[in-house]
């Protein structure tokens, strides 16, 4: 063995002191574990190189935890608010659909048709899907009296039905003033009686 002066042996207790002291530092020590891995790859300290501090391993466990509970929690409340929203829109159709019903009066076959205009044009609200239909299919014409002595006087009382029936007999059905007026009374009365559409 040769022999080594005090100047080298003072120089390899100051590193070996180092070494100790690298060793002893859980930061330092992986960082020499990452070195020694990178020169000599066998050497036992160079496998601490790839092994996870256990608070970094319980940090990046927990990070990953809050990051599924995030996603979840964002997924919840999307689906909420998805809910929230078919649920206005099915509230509005119902609300629509009873409106045209009861307030419009449209019959069964007025309703199928609004629906299927609704469907075809992806229109969800059916008060509008009405209007559209209605403007697309107006309503009749009222009858104008065949003849007659003029403009309507609406400020004449109506008459009495006896009295239009026995005028009737007794011209024989040729008063044709008063058959216009019997017709568009009758007219009239069916109209108001009966649905729009």
């Amino acid at each position: 063995m040769p022999d080594i002066d005090e100047a080298e042996l003072k120089r390899l207790q100051n590193l070996e002191t180092q070494v100790g002291a690298l060793l002893k530092n859980p930061s330092a020590r992986k960082k020499l574990a990452a070195a020694v891995k990178e020169v000599n790859p066998k050497d036992s300290l160079a496998a601490e190189a790839d092994q996870v501090d256990p608070i970094d391993k319980r940090f990046n466990d927990l990070q990953a935890e809050l990051a599924t509970e995030r996603k979840a929690r964002e997924a919840a409340e999307a689906k909420r608010d998805q809910d929230a929203r078919f649920a206005q829109l099915a509230e509005t159709r119902a609300r629509g659909l009873t409106h045209l019903r009861q307030v419009e009066r449209y019959t069964d076959d007025g309703i199928r048709a609004v629906e299927k205009l609704m469907e075809d044009k992806g229109i969800l609200d059916p008060i509008d899907a009405a209007a559209i239909y209605e403007k697309q299919h107006p309503p009749q014409m009222p009858i104008v009296p065949s003849s007659g002595s003029g403009g309507w006087n609406f400020m004449a009382p109506p008459a009495e039905t006896e009295t239009d029936l026995k005028q009737l007999i007794e011209t024989k059905g040729e008063n044709i003033p008063l058959v216009d007026r019997m017709a568009w009374g009758a007219i009239q009365e069916v109209r108001g009686a009966s649905p729009r559409r």
